[in-house]
């Protein structure tokens, strides 16, 4: 065994050994799912713990603890592994009205948590201020007592010390981690997602002592309570606010879809019935309820079966999640499917370019050049909005691929980076509707950024082309600056992943294939 490995199952022990005795205190099952790598940097690497804690009164808890290992302040020898985070998320088989967050929010003479409804462009304390959205579960959540006890009790703020912000490992350095960035408008410790005929909540504190786990614990176990007496009826799918939720939800799949099940206590499948959309397994058309993973089956024609977003008949994947929809999807009125548009004649395009791809041609037969436009139709949160770039593509414009790698790795460690992947279509100038691939770079800058983008609004369309060189594999498509070029679209991408303390809010919107 390595001294990582070493290191990181001491760690293991101590943790286990403590969420166990909580466990006990607070009446709950306890099952340790396992030590999982996350990745690893120049000074070490990441991992996560994950558990499960049960009742038989209340939905089950799923638990992911971060930890982090790196050589203890730039010696070689000790190993050290610290934990970072935890994150709490359960499934209350009850729908909820609306996404609702807790914030840190003035009333009165002091600041307390409060629980809002969510509204991207504006702020938590207006909305409270103005009862934005308000409904009862509201109303339950901000008068429990003992929730509002639970939410204070959760540490939100830690430092690592022998780390940085950037990953180096040394003697003196301090990695800050904080959970609930008073800066960050949309940054909380807690939030609420209605998924279709479930909900989803979430939490996240700090892990510098395992402790901290018992009253997040508590806080997911009362509002899971709370949200089943206020006993909502009404379908509702709300939007994911924080990357934390979302990784929480895939986790959580995963670990449902491979947790072994032996032969002696698996349910036997009917020959046909109704086929669960979780895991595939075929049950009695009477059940309500998966008999193998206990998933919801009552799913309605065009509902994703993984995240409960409604999609229209003509989608073939979800909109929200990416995930196929042909098993559940309506099938198209061949009124409405359209044939597919002859391919223009071939011309010549840039070097490195493949003339013969549909795409290739479909660019190359754009007039206008930087003077059309291309059209852009995405989802925020439940409205569709549509948005015009300048046509860049006829420059033959590509940039680096690792460039681009660089920036995603960057939204994951910065709160204000958010990635989308709910791009609707594309458009082109000559009115040609695409689906597949695409990126859109969004980026609103500061007054730190440099010139020329200081204060100023900047999207840039991308498009990932197999058949170019990897260091050169993405097209320049469309942008909302008509001057744009690769080396200026480069200083954009050193902002964002060297100085975002320049940037004001950055979206990464994407397309599933």
């Amino acid at each position: 065994m390595s001294k990582i490995q070493s290191s990181q199952e001491k760690l293991a022990q101590r943790i286990n050994k403590e969420y166990m005795r909580i466990a006990e205190k607070l009446g709950l099952g306890y099952d340790y799912m396992g030590l999982e790598q996350i990745g690893p940097f120049s000074g070490g690497s990441f991992g996560r713990l994950n558990h499960k804690f049960t009742s038989r009164y209340a939905p089950d808890i799923f638990t992911d603890t971060n930890i982090i290992t790196f050589t203890s302040h730039g010696l070689a020898k000790a190993m050290v592994s610290e934990s970072l985070k935890c994150f709490c998320a359960v499934y209350v088989e009850k729908p909820a009205p609306c996404t609702i967050y807790v914030k840190q929010i003035r009333d009165g003479f002091r600041k307390k948590p409060i629980w809002v409804p969510f509204h991207r462009s504006v702020k938590a304390s207006e909305v409270y201020k103005n009862r934005m959205s308000w409904n009862g579960l509201l109303e339950a959540l901000n008068n429990d007592d003992a929730l509002a006890g639970y939410m204070n009790k959760m540490e939100t703020e830690t430092n690592i010390h022998g780390i940085d912000q950037h990953l180096s490992v040394g003697r003196g350095k301090s990695f800050p981690v904080c959970v609930n960035d008073a800066d960050n408008n949309h940054g909380t410790r807690c939030m609420i997602v209605p998924v279709g005929d479930r909900t989803f909540v979430a939490s996240q504190h700090v892990n510098d002592n395992p402790r901290n786990i018992e009253p997040a614990l508590q806080a997911v176990k009362r509002i899971a309570e709370i949200i089943h007496q206020y006993n909502y009826q009404q379908f509702t799918t709300g939007e994911v606010i924080s990357d934390y939720a979302k990784d929480l939800m895939e986790l959580m799949g995963k670990k449902r879809k491979t947790k072994p099940t032996s032969a002696a206590s698996k349910p036997q499948a009917v020959a046909s019935g109704k086929k669960c959309p979780q895991c595939g397994y075929i049950n009695l058309e009477k059940n309500k309820f998966c008999g193998e993973c206990g998933a919801s089956l009552k799913l309605k024609k065009g509902v994703c079966p993984k995240c409960g977003t409604e999609n229209p008949p003509e989608n073939k994947f979800c909109g929200e999640c990416g995930t196929p929809l042909s098993e559940f999807q309506q099938e198209i009125p061949k009124s409405r499917q359209t044939p597919p548009p002859p391919p223009p004649p071939t011309k010549p395009s840039s070097p490195g370019v493949n003339v013969s791809d549909p795409l290739e041609q479909l660019i190359t037969g754009i007039k206008g050049g930087a003077d059309v436009q291309w059209t852009i139709r995405y989802k925020t949160t439940k409205q569709e909005y549509e948005g015009k770039l300048w046509n860049i593509a006829h420059k033959g414009y590509f940039v680096r691929n690792d460039n681009l790698m660089a920036v995603a790795e960057k939204i994951n460690q910065q709160n204000h980076y958010l990635l989308f992947p709910n791009i609707r279509y594309v458009k082109t100038p000559n009115d040609k509707t695409l689906t597949g691939g695409f990126m859109n770079f969004a980026m609103t800058f500061n007054n730190k950024a440099p010139e020329p983008f200081r204060k100023k609004n900047v999207q840039v369309l991308l498009l990932p082309r197999d058949e170019n060189p990897a260091e050169a594999s993405v097209r320049m498509l469309a942008s909302t600056d008509k001057e744009m070029t690769p080396d200026r679209f480069s200083v954009m991408l050193d902002v964002l992943v060297n100085n975002p303390g320049g940037v004001k809010e950055f979206y990464l919107w994407g397309i599933q294939d």
